[in-house]
């Protein structure tokens, strides 16, 4: 008996062809990328393109146009400060503004030129160019100048006024005549003969140059003689240095008032005053108030 066997079909086990295998690596970005659109939210999504307002941009460009027109109006304000400043500059410097009109207060006469030189005004400098502080400093160097001041006066003009030293005695000079002092000891003038009205200072010293100052061991005859009462000091003659730093007066009467030191003077005077006002004088006679409150008359 024969019996029949039926066969399966053996499986192939062939693999599948490199080319199909590569097309479907190939497609794979594909795949994922058309996956990530239609899985991403509409949060992630990119949103659609915005219209612009037209009124917008016409403010846009408005704001623009504003803003050019200042750049322009500024560079333009610029532009012409510098041109003014620089205008102004000139004529500052110029003759317009220079010291054509100077006027000088206070100084004596015929002192005027002096008082301009000094100041550096003589060559009328621009006012803006004219040093006011070395200006004062110059003028009150001037012998005879206690004290100065500069102002100028637009456009043209400028005003120097001086204070000026009053003498209050003069002393003999060997070589020049007679030099006049202020209460300062400074020489404030120097002339060829002894002008009337101011005290002699009798004194063992000379007096210095013009502008200086008498040696300090004449300060206390200086003082006497700066602060001399109205009561007598116009029968003061001489103004006299004595040992041991006193200072002795000689009147017209002739009388002789001893005051010892410049110490005290206000008393001391008054005691003379009341002896020239009371008292019966004698030609040499001596007044002595070395002791203020307590003066003696004594004779020849």
């Amino acid at each position: 008996m024969t019996s029949t066997q039926t066969r399966r079909p053996a499986r192939s086990s062939a693999r599948p062809a490199p080319a199909r295998a590569g097309a479907r690596w190939r497609a794979l970005p594909d795949r994922l990328a058309r996956r990530r659109q239609t899985t991403a939210s509409p949060a992630t999504a990119s949103p659609p393109p915005v219209r612009m307002d037209p009124r917008m941009g016409r403010r846009r460009a408005d704001v623009s146009r504003r803003a050019g027109r200042w750049r322009r109006y500024a560079l333009g304000a610029g532009a012409a400060t510098v041109v003014l400043v620089m205008i102004g500059w000139f004529l500052l410097h110029s003759g317009l503004a220079s010291a054509r009109v100077i006027t000088v207060r206070g100084a004596p006469a015929g002192t005027a030129p002096a008082v301009i030189g000094a100041a550096g005004l003589g060559g009328h400098p621009p006012l803006v160019d004219i040093p006011v502080e070395q200006a004062v400093a110059a003028v009150e160097r001037l012998p005879w100048v206690g004290r100065a001041t500069v102002e100028r006066s637009w456009p043209d003009g400028v005003v120097v006024t001086v204070t000026r030293r009053v003498p209050v005695a003069v002393m003999a000079d060997a070589g020049a005549g007679w030099a006049e002092v202020d209460r300062t000891g400074r020489v404030v003038a120097v002339v060829p003969t002894a002008p009337a009205g101011l005290v002699q200072l009798h004194v063992d010293a000379q007096p210095g140059r013009l502008g200086e100052w008498v040696p300090a061991g004449i300060g206390p005859e200086v003082k006497v003689a700066a602060t001399l009462p109205p009561a007598f000091v116009a029968q003061v003659v001489t103004v006299e240095a004595q040992p041991d730093a006193a200072v002795a007066l000689q009147l017209t009467t002739p009388v002789s008032v001893l005051l010892g030191t410049a110490d005290d003077l206000a008393a001391k005077y008054d005691d003379v005053a009341t002896i020239l006002l009371h008292a019966t004088l004698h030609p040499g006679d001596v007044i002595d108030v070395r002791v203020p409150g307590s003066p003696v008359i004594s004779g020849p």
